[in-house]
């Protein structure tokens, strides 16, 4: 396999785990919007990343969140972020949300790893 190749199966795998981690969260925290982002986001409000345009990421898209940044490039790797409405800033400190919360997300995110 040659590295573009598996550059791009690491970005497809990684979509799909962003999505199910989506998916997921949404349905056992329905008050929360969370999403997987690039370790690079900044903590709390100063979104330095862009959001996701889908095919296109890089720029504001619909969904408003915050794309996966160069998903294939060599050390990327994604963290946890969250807001409380859909119009406050993505946050990536946990600390800020309930023992259940953080359990649950916590698992969902655990359970998808080793799937």
């Amino acid at each position: 396999m040659c590295p573009e190749q598996v550059l791009a199966t690491h970005r497809r795998i990684q979509r799909a785990i962003c999505t199910r981690f989506e998916e997921l969260c949404s349905a056992l925290l329905p008050t929360l919007d969370l999403t997987l982002g690039p370790t690079h986001h900044d903590t709390c409000g100063n979104d330095n990343t862009g959001t996701d345009k889908g095919a296109n990421a890089g720029g504001p898209g619909a969904s408003g969140r915050p794309h996966g940044g160069n998903a294939g490039d060599k050390g990327a790797g994604l963290v946890i972020l969250f807001r409380r409405g859909h119009k406050d800033a993505w946050c990536d400190n946990l600390e800020q949300l309930s023992g259940g919360q953080r359990t649950l997300v916590s698992n969902t995110f655990a359970c998808l790893c080793t799937r």
